[in-house]
């Protein structure tokens, strides 16, 4: 993202200064000349630098308000794993070990989606998109997966 407006800020650059070549020649000194053109391309790189952190400001405390929420989801598989855990000690000998291996599974599920949701470090818009749509997905299948365990331990 930073290199593309960085190529953007050079083009327009580029054409400033090929706009100028156009121009009837004024009487200016090459110090004058310099001073314009310096002044011009450091407000560019200076709006180029704020638009730049403030999206990826924007982006940072998007990721903070989903690692929250998600967080939270977790915590929620987690209690209800736990409660799964309590049905299948009720349940029928043959049916427990079944249970206990499906409770297994998804405690595992959840926990590696915790890692994943902690350990994410990627810089850019497009990848964070990608990772909450991936991990949302995962979320998602995991809280079926769970919704489905319960039913078929209350047969």
């Amino acid at each position: 993202m930073k290199k593309t407006i960085q190529n953007f800020a050079l083009a327009v650059f580029a054409g400033l200064i090929l706009a100028a070549c156009n121009e009837p020649k004024k009487q200016q000194s090459s110090e004058e000349y310099q001073e314009e053109t310096s002044g011009s391309t450091s407000r560019i790189l200076e709006g180029m630098d704020s638009t730049a952190e403030s999206a990826d400001s924007e982006i940072e405390a998007e990721r903070k308000e989903f690692k929250k929420e998600l967080d939270m989801r977790i915590e929620k598989n987690r209690l209800k794993l736990e409660e799964a855990k309590l049905e299948a000690r009720s349940a029928r000998k043959e049916m427990r070990a079944e249970y206990d291996k499906e409770i297994n599974d998804l405690e595992l599920r959840n926990q590696e989606l915790k890692n994943r949701l902690n350990s994410y470090n990627k810089e850019g818009k497009e990848e964070w998109n990608e990772f909450k749509t991936e991990f949302n997905r995962d979320m998602d299948e995991l809280g079926n997966s769970l919704q489905n365990l319960f039913k078929d331990n209350k047969k």
